[in-house]
């Protein structure tokens, strides 16, 4: 039995900071009151995409450098991730193809593999691509809000979003469905980019009260107003008339295709989104300025597709503007003002950059 403890420091917006451990590996008994044994002290800090480690006092030693995919390690070596359907890092492999580490898992992400132990604490980033806290036996998941206990298995603090899912429990993990879903922290908000250059657009997907995500999208080609239903074709309008178990299963749905057969698909293909944490009261706002736009009709000066989506987030209180630098020739004054990208691409880059609290999904 090792005597000791963690503590978590996080910033405003749910970036992890910090991690203390600290410990007495000679101390089996507790301590007085007042009395502090705990001399041995690990602290890793998290600065951007580095990763620092220092132990007791020590000089902090850069630890790696984490990439979408894998990591820079602390030689300045590539090492990347081999992963499943689910993020799941099953495989890490070094530049040079070496097998650094392999990973099981039980369904809900409990470890178990050949390699011994010291393999498996080579890197941390396991399950669903969380990082595993192993030290001294905690084995908890950092899912950013809420530490997931593989072993139970729930998650260890109720979900801040439980009222949307009144039928399960607040601490259960992905509705103990662990083969299909990926947990995304009770986030509902799901903002999809597509395409570059002339060819771009900019749609939602929203999560409805029964917990599935319904495809929302403002175009010139397929919409359904007011004034005139249909227009541009296709038997049904974009507006929240179908329905997904998630994201992942939209983006590679046949209905998310870049085809000219708008009948039976959106007729893009999606390849990225990026899904944000908000409240029922937020998704409702969403949803309705959203309808309201559609209503209005498409517009390509005043009611295109990245208007339409921004000012439905503006509407629910999320932040979606880049600054600008305005040079006033005629006063000879410059100012700073913050605006809505019109390009769809731009617009979709200042929602990330305004909101670093969400999750980035590549198809």
């Amino acid at each position: 039995m090792v005597m000791g403890y963690n503590t978590y420091t996080y910033a405003a917006d749910g970036r992890k900071l910090k991690v203390v451990h600290r410990w007495d590996s000679n101390r089996w008994v507790t301590p007085m009151i007042g009395e502090d044994p705990l001399d041995q002290t690990k602290t890793t800090e998290y600065v951007g995409p580095i990763v620092y480690e220092k132990i007791n006092n020590a000089n902090p030693v850069r630890k790696r450098v984490l990439f979408d995919g894998g990591y820079i390690d602390e030689q300045g070596l590539y090492t990347y991730y081999l992963s499943d359907h689910l993020g799941n890092v099953q495989l890490v492999l070094d530049c040079e193809e070496r097998r650094v580490q392999f990973n099981d898992y039980y369904p809900f992400g409990l470890p178990f593999a050949e390699s011994h132990s010291t393999i498996q604490g080579e890197q941390p980033y396991k399950y669903n691509g969380k990082e595993l806290d192993m030290l001294h036996g905690l084995n908890w998941y950092d899912y950013g809000n809420r530490m997931m206990a593989p072993d139970l298995p729930i998650l260890t603090t109720p979900d801040r979003f439980a009222e949307k899912y009144y039928s399960k429990s607040p601490y259960v993990y992905v509705a103990n469905n662990p083969v299909k879903y990926v947990d995304v922290n009770g986030d509902s908000i799901a903002i999809l980019n597509y395409g570059t250059g002339t060819d771009q657009h900019l749609a939602l997907l929203i999560q409805n009260k029964n917990g599935n995500w319904q495809y929302y999208s403002l175009n010139g080609d397929k919409i359904y107003n007011k004034t005139g239903g249909l227009l541009g074709g296709g038997p049904t309008n974009d507006v929240g008339d179908r329905e997904f178990s998630s994201p992942k299963e939209f983006m590679s749905s046949l209905f998310n295709t870049d085809t000219e057969d708008k009948d039976n698909s959106n007729g893009y293909g999606f390849s990225e989104a990026y899904v944000l944490p908000t409240t029922t009261e937020q998704d409702e706002t969403v949803r309705e300025t959203f309808m309201s736009a559609v209503d209005d009709g498409y517009n390509l000066f005043n009611n295109q597709c990245s208007q339409a989506v921004q000012k439905s987030l503006n509407a629910a209180g999320i932040e979606t503007r880049e600054v600008n630098f305005v040079f006033d020739i005629q006063t000879n004054v410059g100012r700073v003002q913050k605006t809505n990208p019109y390009i769809p691409s731009n617009a979709f880059k200042a929602i990330i950059k305004n909101n670093p609290n969400g999750t980035y999904i590549k198809e």
